[in-house]
């Protein structure tokens, strides 16, 4: 007796194989991992935005804050989140130091605002 696969058979074989790896590829589907780490990224990009908006609000204005954005304007482009760091703009009320990311997005903030 000799086995022939059918059409059908072919299909779920084919199923069985093609589906995890498309849906996967995809992402479809995703690992409990993956997951985490998407939403860990998602929360630090929403923590520092806000963070970043309290940032500029704590930003000096009139001419003091002329003269700071000067400064902010000058400096090299990797300086720019120290610059804000150092000014203790990027220290948050309750906060014992500043946090880079926020004094970057704070700076380009800032500079933006300024055009």
């Amino acid at each position: 007796m000799k086995f022939e696969a059918s059409p059908f058979v072919w299909g779920i074989i084919a199923a069985v194989v093609v589906l995890p790896l498309v849906s996967f590829s995809a992402g479809w589907i995703v690992t409990t991992g993956y997951a985490e780490e998407k939403a860990d990224q998602r929360a630090t990009k929403a923590v520092n935005d806000r963070l970043a908006t309290i940032c500029v609000a704590q930003f000096p204005k009139g001419d003091e804050g002329t003269a700071h954005l000067a400064g902010l304007k000058a400096a090299n482009y990797g300086d720019k989140g120290s610059f804000v760091s150092k000014g203790g703009w990027a220290t948050m009320p309750g906060g014992e130091a500043p946090k880079d990311a926020v004094a970057k997005e704070c700076a380009e903030r800032l500079l933006a605002s300024a055009k």
